[in-house]
């Protein structure tokens, strides 16, 4: 499928350079004979049924491969689709356990039991069926740890479950393990495990309209985080959305507790509508769980509930003695929690982040973990866990990171200084917070970033192409002083149009990242909305263009700027061609909606990747737009000011428009944000490379395409502690080039 994606856009080229053309001829811009214009009516006529002809055929063909995958739900090309989707989970879960040191040497044992809230959890008939023997005498009660999680899980006739937990208990941690067991223990045919992070969907009041939003945002997460599903020639068309309504994919919806509380039972009744019998996992903070239930009087029909216990001690000093350096070290302070457990390092270390943040603060030889047993610094358990997570990020930041899972482009890779990155991250946590979400995605970033911003960018851009474009015209047929004079008031005129598009893709923006698809069915709407964006800014370009032409004209010839020298100036031919750029900009943003999603396939997807991906979509945009409108504008133009005229009006045009397709894009509007905040100190210049290094200390963590805080309290914390130091300012100086 989507074999013919090269004659796609020499199509759609030819087509805007033919329209470009015809519309000269109609005007009477281009003179030419009646046999000529025969030609090039009919040349137009049979280019735009060619183009038609292979917009049907490719509907067609979709439409085709859409009704055989309906038929035959288990084709070739969705059990290839679930094969690589089961190879990139599993891979990325993998690495995500081993950046995190779960695995170092064995995890932490995080024990589980059944709830004994019994207003959360189904009647033992709803869940276990006939499987029960004495489901009329007692409730069945399952109990393990995270060695036999999976086991338990396939012993549910439904194999629903539900997993409560304290903040910080190991929820997300259980479903990671989960998952991978399930992965390593899969059968032909079972359904793929997809640990997704609920706080991106957004349930309405409907169940059985939220089980539909609940299908497609699903299908949207898989096709955003894993985006070789979009191959639709290896996986057939929709892979994304026929994995999710044939089964194929076993969700673990990661964090109830992460949707706004007015949207929770709307959350369960939709996941209970959509999935009655079948799969999934649900995960979410005890409270927020037993609260939304309560509310909407609603439960998750036929899923066990487990609730996540407090960590033991001895498995405690088992995780934190796994090695002998460890041991030495940690020996005094154990000794101690043993003969008194209620001091308030006993009862921190309860919690399963509070123990890794632990065996990360207190790593180096230099360090003491003794020094947390003295009452009088630390006289209760919320002291203890406030010290824990101020002193993480600067630990994390003063060890040597693991190495990356390739090697770095740069020779010497760059390093920050914990002062710097602690000021960094508590940005971005306030950013996330602002935003209300738990994703780290850093398609979100111009969020951050003022719209005048995007429009003086633009504005001083187009002025200097605009300038130069002017300049080169003016000094090749009139001479240097004509030259400035062009050089000016194309270069005001960039600045108008230019600033006029830079806030129009300002106010439209937000759009996710993609890749190249050539695609219409289904996106009528965005292509007449790009039509109608496109047409207003080549209005602006027509009344800016023309009267700045007319304006030339009139100084030249009269030597006054009046309305009377400025209207006989404004010929037909100087509208004519205003006119052309304006319909070029339109129809050129209109066949941005064309572009949709990748045809390469990937072996996994990361931030770094999806950005890779995006800017290749920005470069398609900038290659394909600037040649159209440069080539329409500046034929345009040469009919009505002389060929030179044209060629550098043409060269200016084209790359304005470039820039403005690929300003369209994520990757484009990305730049812009990174190199605001990176010069008001707000982020590092190097944000990626940053962010990144921060995943691989264990302060970050990978949820498909975005970073997440290793836990949402940590997120929290940063955002209280870069409130209190927000009356220092942000951090000045040199950013993350000067190396520590």
């Amino acid at each position: 499928m989507q074999k013919p994606s090269l004659l796609a856009v020499a199509l759609g080229a030819l087509a805007v350079i033919s329209l470009g053309l015809v519309g000269n001829v109609a005007t009477s811009t281009i003179s030419l004979t009646p046999t000529g214009k025969i030609l090039v009516w009919s040349l137009a006529a049979l280019l735009a049924l060619v183009v038609i002809a292979f917009e049907v055929y490719r509907q067609w063909l979709e439409r085709r491969h859409h009704h055989s995958a309906a038929a035959a739900p288990d084709d070739e090309g969705l059990a290839q689709a679930a094969g690589a989707l089961r190879e990139a989970v599993r891979r990325q879960w993998t690495d995500e356990i081993a950046t995190r040191g779960l695995r170092r040497p064995e995890p932490l044992r995080v024990r589980w039991s059944t709830t004994r809230r019994a207003q959360v959890a189904a009647y033992p008939e709803a869940i276990f069926g006939k499987q029960s023997l004495y489901r009329r005498i007692t409730r069945p009660r399952l109990e393990g740890d995270l060695q036999n999680i999976v086991a338990k899980f396939r012993q549910l006739p439904f194999r629903q479950l539900v997993v409560l937990g304290e903040p910080g208990a190991g929820k997300s941690v259980l479903a990671i393990w989960l998952a991978l067991g399930l992965l390593a223990e899969s059968a032909q045919g079972d359904p793929v495990p997809v640990l997704l992070s609920l706080s991106s969907w957004n349930p309405g009041d409907d169940s059985r309209r939220d089980g539909e939003q609940l299908r497609t945002w699903l299908s949207r997460r898989l096709e955003q985080d894993y985006p070789f599903l979009l191959n639709t020639e290896r996986y057939g068309a929709d892979a994304a959305w026929r994995l999710v309504t044939n089964h194929k994919v076993l969700p673990i919806f990661d964090g109830v507790d992460e949707i706004p509380p007015a949207r929770r039972v709307a959350a369960i009744k939709g996941i209970d509508e959509t999935y009655g019998a079948q799969p999934f996992v649900v995960t979410s903070r005890t409270g927020e769980y037993q609260a939304a239930v309560e509310t909407g009087r609603r439960i998750l029909s036929t899923a066990a509930v487990i609730e996540l216990q407090p960590v033991d001690l001895n498995d405690v000093a088992r995780f934190l003695t796994s090695t002998p350096p460890e041991a030495a070290h940690w020996q005094l302070t154990l000794a101690t929690l043993r003969d008194h457990p209620n001091l308030p390092l006993a009862r921190a270390l309860s919690s399963p982040l509070m123990v890794a943040l632990a065996r990360g603060v207190y790593t180096e030889p230099a360090t003491d973990p003794a020094a947390m047993l003295d009452t009088n610094r630390f006289a209760d358990q919320v002291m203890i866990e406030r010290h824990l997570l101020d002193a993480f990020v600067p630990a994390a930041y003063a060890a040597s990171p693991p190495p990356p899972p390739r090697p770095p482009r740069r020779s010497s890779p760059a390093r920050w200084r914990p002062e710097r990155a602690n000021a960094w991250l508590g940005f971005l946590a306030n950013r996330m917070h602002a935003a209300a979400t738990h994703d780290l995605a850093w398609w979100r970033l111009e969020d951050a970033v003022p719209r005048y911003v995007f429009a003086v960018v633009f504005g001083l851009a187009s002025g200097f192409m605009g300038a130069v474009g002017g300049a080169i015209a003016g000094w090749i047929t009139e001479g240097p002083a004509s030259g400035w004079l062009h050089a000016l008031i194309d270069g005001v005129a960039g600045v108008v149009a230019g600033g006029v598009g830079g806030w129009i893709i300002a106010v439209a923006g937000g759009a996710a990242p993609s890749a190249v698809r050539f695609r219409l069915r289904g996106r009528v709407r965005p292509f007449r909305r790009r039509l109608a964006s496109g047409f207003a800014f080549g209005l602006v370009v027509v009344a800016v263009g023309t009267f700045m032409a007319s304006a030339v004209k009139a100084l030249k010839h009269s030597g006054s700027l009046d309305v009377t020298s400025l209207y006989r100036e404004g010929t037909p031919e100087l509208i004519a061609a205003g006119l052309a750029i304006g319909l070029a900009f339109s129809l050129v943003m209109g066949a941005g909606a064309w572009l949709g999603a990748p045809t390469e396939a990937v072996d996994s997807v990361s931030p770094v990747s999806l950005l890779r991906m995006d800017r290749d979509v920005a470069l398609a945009h900038a290659v394909i737009v600037g040649p159209m409108v440069g080539t329409v504008g500046g034929f345009a133009i040469g009919q009505a000011d002389g060929h030179v005229f044209g060629v550098a009006a043409g060269f200016a045009i084209g790359l304005i428009g470039g820039l403005m397709a690929m300003a369209r894009t994520s990757w484009g509007r990305f730049l812009i944000a990174r190199g605001w905040l990176g010069g008001r100190y707000r982020l590092p210049w190097r944000l990626m490379a940053f962010l990144d290094d921060a995943h691989r200390r264990g302060v970050l963590r990978q949820a498909g395409a975005a970073y997440q805080f290793r836990h949402a309290r940590l997120r929290d914390h940063l955002i209280a502690a870069a409130r209190r130091s927000s009356r220092t300012g942000p951090i000045t100086g040199r950013d993350d080039r000067s190396p520590v």
